[in-house]
């Protein structure tokens, strides 16, 4: 399962979440939380998102977008309800500590 974020690099989410799903043979899913503050992201963002997900249903995977004010809550709930066993995140991007 892979979790698609509003952070930039989602479509290299998607591409690697599907490549893995294809090594595993298994089907894979790509879900979208949206938040009530996520719900008030500009519409490059929100269009980002929803061609993510587009993306992620073109390579073959089963796609959602949930509705939870606990995006953590409603990623594990939806594993469990379709059994999936492994959930891909991304991460922003690593910044360099900056000593002062």
């Amino acid at each position: 399962m892979l979790c698609i974020g509003h952070n930039t690099g989602s479509e290299k989410l998607v591409r690697t979440a599907a490549r893995l799903a294809s090594r595993l043979g298994s089907v894979w899913h790509a879900v979208y939380v949206e938040t009530p503050t996520l719900h008030r992201l500009p519409e490059k963002q929100r269009r980002a998102i929803l061609s993510a997900l587009r993306l992620a249903q073109e390579l073959g995977a089963e796609t959602a977008t949930l509705s939870d004010p606990a995006e953590e809550k409603a990623v594990v709930r939806y594993a469990r309800e379709h059994n999936l066993g492994k959930i891909v995140m991304g991460r922003p991007a690593s910044r360099r500590w900056v000593a002062t």
